[in-house]
């Protein structure tokens, strides 16, 4: 790395100890003259967020950058993505926002892909192995910023515990899977008990008189459920992209 930037790197105070850094723009720069195919414009966000320090956040410590990529040589940086959800893991908020964009999806008719239309991005997974594999993945910034448009939420202000249930790895918060997401709201579809829970949580907030969850939640409070909509909970469109085989009428 001190080779690869030597004639763009110095030294900087950051936080009172000096450190060796480069800018973002060169980091960036750098990306692009070395031509890597796998690298593109969500690839390159994620890693600015990761990496980026100082006040205006425009700079990149050569240490946390070789730090970086030495964790990801030591590390599976990828779970089993067919592995299914375990919904206990979400935390209260979590779990109504989570029934609040399933129930958007059944009532609005709506497929999931075409909520997060645009937002969606293939990503290349490389395991240690040397396999890899396609993900469909979209940025938690945009993540909770559609939750906001179509009115879950009344900011694009993430929630923790969500964005690290839905996350593509443990070390890649800012991505969320897909593959994830959809398994989530489909056990949330299928499961009433699931959520007959995550309604006794929203119950709970609006009779809280928003005291319990004051600090995290911006949750719109005129969210709706009813015993019809868990009736069709089972036809929320996951579908996206894919091809599908409509049937036939018969005449």
């Amino acid at each position: 790395l001190n080779k690869l930037f030597a004639e763009q790197a110095y030294e900087e105070d950051i936080d009172g100890q000096t450190s060796e850094v480069i800018t973002v723009d060169t980091f960036l720069d750098k990306i692009k003259e070395m031509n890597i195919e796998e690298i593109d414009e969500v690839h390159e966000a994620c890693l600015v967020k990761v990496l980026a320090i100082g006040e205006s956040e425009n700079l990149i410590r050569l240490s946390d950058l070789a730090q970086a990529l030495k964790s990801g040589e030591d590390e599976d940086p990828m779970p089993n993505l067919d592995q299914e959800p375990n919904c206990n893991e979400l935390d209260k908020i979590s779990m109504i926002l989570m029934l609040a964009l399933t129930e958007y999806l059944l009532k609005s008719n709506i497929p999931l892909y075409t909520v997060f239309d645009g937002k969606i991005f293939n990503h290349l997974v490389r395991f240690p192995n040397g396999e890899t594999t396609n993900a469909e993945i979209i940025t938690s910034d945009n993540f909770f910023n559609v939750m906001k448009e179509i009115g879950i939420k009344t900011t694009g202000n993430k929630h923790d515990n969500l964005q690290q249930f839905l996350a593509l790895g443990p070390d890649q918060t800012e991505i969320i899977s897909m593959a994830k997401l959809k398994k989530a709201i489909g056990k949330f579809a299928i499961d009433e008990r699931l959520r007959e829970r995550a309604h006794q949580y929203y119950m709970e907030f609006v009779n809280s008189g928003e005291e319990q969850y004051e600090a995290d939640s911006d949750f719109n409070c005129c969210l709706l459920y009813t015993s019809d909509a868990a009736d069709d909970m089972q036809c929320v469109d996951l579908g996206g992209r894919r091809n599908i085989k409509k049937k036939k009428k018969k005449k």
